[in-house]
């Protein structure tokens, strides 16, 4: 088990005062949610992590830059061990007025199940 982090949240304690745990399902879904939230170039020994989402809030969402985004955010999630390239990621992006909201399901590679991921992008 890791330790329980939301992407851009603080810690947080368990019900006995220590470090709240992630079972596996949740570490691998932050993960992924950081991959995708964190921009490309960020990290100095892996150039190439992260898809920056939050650099598509407020673009008007055309069929060639959804297409462009989707393919983005399948590479990336190719990149996690925990998803299974068989069946390729749906993905589901609408705008909001504060950002975009991800509507994800992915095939687990661990159980093969099927997992979905809703999440706000916001600049």
């Amino acid at each position: 088990m890791d330790i329980y982090h939301n992407y851009g949240n603080d810690l947080k304690a368990g019900v006995t005062g220590d470090l709240l745990l992630a079972s596996d399902r949740e570490t691998a879904q932050q993960r992924i949610i950081r991959r995708l939230l964190t921009p490309p170039g960020s990290y100095i020994a892996h150039p190439d992590y992260g898809a920056g989402l939050a650099q598509y809030v407020g673009l008007p969402l055309s069929l060639a830059l959804e297409k462009q985004i989707k393919a983005i955010i399948t590479t990336q999630m190719f990149n996690e061990t925990s998803v299974s390239k068989s069946p390729s990621p749906i993905i589901q992006l609408t705008p909001t007025l504060d950002g975009l909201a991800c509507f994800i399901q992915y095939a687990e590679v661990a159980s093969s199940q099927i997992v979905t991921l809703n999440f706000q992008v916001s600049k």
